[in-house]
């Protein structure tokens, strides 16, 4: 059975002095509310390595039973993108990814509504890491 990878206690919280690449682990919530009340899950197949608090066998089988819902061919919508679309989601709501990168050109620019600014502290990660 495949093990998921070990949560080191060594990463530097996002933002803080010292934080880069390296750093991507964060430990938070698997449901989360929303300003709304909401209650949303908090989980993707590319980032999320385990539940905390779980056995590693009964973590994967929730993993592997909510990803199966979350990907089933019903709950997928693909945008075929045409000249001119604009789509906006909500980031921490939605999953999203782009499947297969290809050769059309496409502007992809985001935007972010919160309580808190984090621009300068991703340029200055980003400017860090040769990003930007």
């Amino acid at each position: 059975a495949e093990q998921r990878a070990a949560i080191e206690d060594d990463a530097v919280p996002r933002g803080a002095p010292g934080w880069g690449s390296k750093d991507w682990r964060i430990a938070h919530p698997l449901v989360w509310t929303s300003r709304g009340g909401t209650p949303t899950l908090f989980a993707c197949i590319q980032h999320t390595i385990r539940i905390l608090g779980f056995p590693i066998a009964q973590s994967d089988a929730l993993l592997a039973a909510l990803f199966a819902h979350l990907y089933a061919p019903a709950n997928v919508y693909r945008h075929d993108w045409r000249n001119g679309d604009l789509v906006i989601w909500d980031n921490r709501a939605v999953q999203h990814c782009r499947p297969k990168p290809n050769d059309m050109a496409r502007t992809l620019r985001r935007y972010e509504v919160c309580d808190e600014d984090l621009t300068e502290i991703y340029l200055v990660i980003g400017r860090a890491e040769g990003f930007v």
